[in-house]
């Protein structure tokens, strides 16, 4: 048999449990237009190409021996990313001995090395004027761009936490 304290402290957490329920299903998904456009977006014909660019960022630097870059659309007046497609190279050296560690147990080497064919840049600072300024010409769009985009949005959808 229950007893009345057991059932009354129970009665308030059900009520909370019902209540969260109802407030889920009511609640609709993230109406914020900046939001939604940063999700829509995809890269356009905005296309440069590049020859041997080093990007320094933190510990990596991308080294784009050739290529294009797709730019996305911009959301409130800033770029918030590209798509490269061609050759390049990842070099990562993490500055503590604790990150090296960490990496030498993932991959038995503390620096990182890695040649890509493309990769997703998302960025809001002036990564897009320096990719512009080192531009060696126009690129052509190709629907590349747009798949290596949509996967790397898929996959974060998913998997991110």
């Amino acid at each position: 048999m229950y007893s009345p304290v057991r059932v009354s402290c129970l009665l308030p957490v059900l009520f909370l449990v019902n209540f969260s329920g109802v407030s889920q299903a009511q609640r609709s998904a993230n109406g914020n237009a900046g939001y939604q456009q940063l999700r829509g977006l995809l890269p356009g014909s905005d296309v440069i190409t590049v020859n041997n660019l080093e990007l320094r960022r933190d510990a990596a630097i991308f080294t784009f021996r050739s290529g294009s870059f797709a730019f996305y659309g911009e959301v409130n007046g800033k770029a918030t990313g590209a798509v490269f497609k061609g050759d390049g190279h990842l070099h990562m050296t993490p500055p503590t001995v604790q990150e090296r560690h960490n990496l030498s147990i993932a991959t038995h080497a503390e620096e990182f090395d890695d040649d890509f064919d493309q990769v997703v840049l998302r960025f809001t600072d002036g990564t897009a004027a320096e990719l512009r300024k080192a531009s060696t010409g126009k690129g052509e769009p190709d629907s590349a761009y747009g798949k290596a985009a949509d996967e790397l949005s898929s996959f974060l959808r998913h998997h991110a936490t």
